[in-house]
């Protein structure tokens, strides 16, 4: 409300109806006032109302009429209630799912608009309950945050539900990591053999600082910044404090336009000369046994000698 003078304007206000609810009654000009509903006890309808401002400095009133429609809740439900695609450029998003629900038994016959010719419905149409996929053609779209709604009409008995759509579109990151993963074989006796992972700017031969960070300790890296073009970091496992098993973990490479995830996974094995001597050892036992069964058979089998040649007398 305002003061259309100049002198110091006081005023008043009332409501006819109770359910009318006013967030103050008095006041100085120019304020401003909230006006709130309470229907729990109203039946389904329309409900009228004033609300008279009084002029306490100067007399006269204003009224302002109030007009409440009560409508029955609408059994259409969608969720959620809203989505979110985030992707980024030349690549369209991953499609998402809608569900139509109906919270009456009636049946209920909806459909659906877009307002935004980027966002892709899988029907236009259906009976709940149903579900609609969503997605959406960034082709003709620039990097940025883009904004939808997806309007759902309740055609059997009336009333609607919106649903918001955001739609985030970045420029694809430039900094690029090879090989894309990293596996290690080692010993707690020994060292793995050291790997490297290139660096490069896919968006051109200009220089592109980066950072890089291993969350696991026994990941060595060789050095923890640089620039490209071709640079090269290299990999290592320190496993002496490791117990034998499969650990992983992850090198993140960080640059302004974004960061590249490198999982590694490490195996820690047994030493193996023990278990090679051990087998060595048993193979031993087990020729020396052979090797007595074959002379044993061949005494037994052996008979004596035959010896021919002239009778003496």
């Amino acid at each position: 409300m305002t003061n259309a003078g100049t002198d110091k304007l006081n005023w008043s206000a009332t409501a006819d109806q109770p359910w009318l609810k006013l967030s103050k009654a008095t006041g100085h000009a120019p304020d401003q006032i909230e006006i709130d509903a309470d229907v729990s006890n109203l039946a389904l309808g329309t409900h009228t109302a004033t609300i008279t401002f009084i002029n306490d400095s100067t007399g006269g009133s204003v009224q302002v009429p109030v007009s409440l429609c009560i409508t029955k809740p609408n059994p259409l439900q969608v969720s959620p209630a809203s989505l979110s695609f985030t992707t980024t450029k030349g690549t369209n998003p991953s499609p998402q799912p809608l569900s139509v629900a109906n919270a009456e038994t009636d049946p209920l016959h909806w459909s659906t608009t877009a307002d935004q010719s980027w966002l892709k419905l899988s029907k236009a149409t259906g009976s709940a309950p149903d579900q609609v996929t969503i997605g959406a053609d960034i082709s003709t779209l620039k990097p940025g945050t883009h904004t939808a709604t997806i309007t759902f009409i309740n055609d059997s008995t009336g009333g609607s539900v919106l649903v918001p759509v955001s739609l985030s579109i970045s420029e694809p990151n430039p900094l690029q990591v090879s090989p894309a993963s990293l596996s290690l074989t080692t010993t707690k006796e020994t060292s793995p053999s050291t790997l490297a992972l290139s660096v490069a700017n896919a968006a051109g031969k200009a220089p592109l600082e980066w950072d890089a960070a291993a969350n696991q300790s026994w990941l060595k890296l060789s050095k923890d910044k640089g620039s490209t073009p071709d640079d090269k970091v290299e990999i290592n496992a320190d496993a002496s404090a490791l117990a034998p098993g499969t650990y992983t973990g992850t090198i993140t490479f960080s640059s302004t336009r974004g960061n590249v995830l490198v999982p590694v996974t490490l195996r820690v094995g047994t030493f193996p000369w023990l278990i090679i001597i051990q087998d060595i050892a048993i193979i031993g036992e087990q020729l020396q046994k052979q090797d007595k069964e074959n002379k044993s058979k061949t005494s037994k089998d052996q008979k004596p000698a035959k010896i021919s040649g002239p009778e003496v007398r």
